[in-house]
């Protein structure tokens, strides 16, 4: 089960590697338009001094890292008038960093976060005393108490309920992972050191997912159109080099070896 659901998790991982190209390809071709507007109006204005077309005409001499991190600044804090990209496409950017936020699991604004972590710790102060001196409120005569799952005495029972329970949620899977992680934890038949690890790496990975996409993009790579049949004979040849690698080879098994790797 944590096989299968880090299984789900890598393909959330890849899903938001794929959005963050996407959205990049896009972005850049809209930041290069721009650019290319704003160049003929500058080579349009011939009024100006060599020294002012020299310092305007900067960004558009300088290696693409340098005019990427020109026209990004704005995300820093410079200034708006500082920052050549119009208003528009700049809330582009700020609106999918905000969602991928989001996404991550990292949603909460600075005003929103202090203010409920006045009421969260309120609340958790509240629980702890209740706790401590075992107030419970009583339960009303007209209302019946739920009726409590049987506790489990298995893995597979734990396994079944847990999925009787997702099926009753619409929860995130990174809450429902969570949850469910916190739980098994504390059950105690589970003793095993390779599924605590598991568990516990699993746990881990839900509140890692901004430090897991860092580590992932310089990974990632992406290719054109034009160059999918290149790429899919390239790991067809990969292939049958990993498979040639177990066996004894004969004259016919070097001969395609050869040809894979050429």
């Amino acid at each position: 089960m944590c096989h299968l659901l880090q299984h789900l998790c890598e393909r959330e991982l890849q899903h938001r590697v794929e959005a963050i190209v996407a959205f990049s390809e896009r972005h850049v071709e809209r930041l290069q338009r721009d650019q290319r507007r704003r160049y003929g109006l500058l080579m349009r204005a011939l009024t100006m001094s060599a020294a002012e077309t020299a310092r305007r005409t900067r960004e558009f001499r300088s290696p693409p890292q340098e005019q990427i991190n020109m026209l990004l600044q704005y995300k820093g804090g410079a200034e708006g008038e500082e920052c050549p990209v119009p208003g528009d496409i700049r809330d582009e950017l700020l609106d999918f960093h905000s969602d991928l936020l989001a996404h991550c699991g990292v949603e909460m604004e600075e005003e929103e976060e202090e203010e409920e972590e006045e009421t969260s710790l309120r609340q958790r102060l509240m629980g702890l005393v209740q706790k401590v001196v075992g107030v419970r409120s009583p339960p009303k005569e007209e209302e019946t108490p739920p009726e409590e799952p049987p506790v489990p005495s298995t893995l597979q029972e734990l396994i079944s309920q847990t999925m009787v329970h997702w099926a009753q949620e619409s929860r995130t899977l990174q809450e429902l992972i969570s949850q469910t992680m916190v739980h098994w934890a504390q059950e105690s038949f589970i003793q095993s050191p390779a599924l605590v690890r598991a568990m516990f790496s699993l746990l881990h990975r839900q509140y890692d997912a901004l430090g897991e996409l860092g580590r992932a993009l310089p990974k990632a790579y992406a290719i054109s159109a034009t160059s999918v049949p290149d790429t899919t004979a390239l790991l067809e040849c990969l292939g049958q080099i990993r498979s040639l690698l177990i066996v004894q080879m004969g004259p016919e098994e070097e001969n395609l070896m050869i040809q894979s790797i050429g």
